[in-house]
């Protein structure tokens, strides 16, 4: 038994990499914006990529996208305030902010491919039921 999918992780380091180089683009096109709009721009253009990337390229997904991309939401916020938290811990304990960047590096990417592969964009998550099934159309 293999504990990682080689191919599987191959392909969620390439969507995030593209993911990432989107969002330094539309930080660099957003340079003259107030900095708030132009990193929630960035980070838009980014998320939009991320989360066609990881449906259609990583995990290999076909259409119900209203479940998917509620829990992409819900997973994008929850580790977007934990990056957040991060950072904050390390400049309130008095550390230079790269130290924050570099746990950031490690944390998120892999966290984010836990929850997309066990909740996000898992199929047995989903509920695989018959569609009559009240209990089977939950969007979580």
């Amino acid at each position: 038994m293999r504990l990682v999918n080689i191919p599987l992780v191959i392909r969620y380091i390439a969507v995030g990499i593209t993911a990432s180089l989107i969002y330094q683009l539309g930080f660099v096109l957003t340079r003259h914006f107030p900095l708030e709009y132009g990193n929630l721009i960035a980070v838009s253009m980014s998320a939009i990529i991320s989360y066609l990337g990881h449906h259609s390229i990583t995990f290999l997904r076909k259409g119900n996208h209203r479940k998917y991309l509620l829990r992409f939401t819900i997973q994008l916020t929850f580790t977007y305030l934990l990056s957040t938290l991060t950072h904050r811990w390390f400049l309130n304990h008095h550390y230079h902010y790269f130290f924050g960047i570099i746990a950031v590096w490690f944390i998120i990417p892999i966290l984010n491919f836990m929850i997309l592969q066990l909740w996000t964009f898992s199929q047995t998550a989903m509920g695989n039921r018959n569609p009559e099934n009240k209990k089977g159309n939950s969007y979580l």
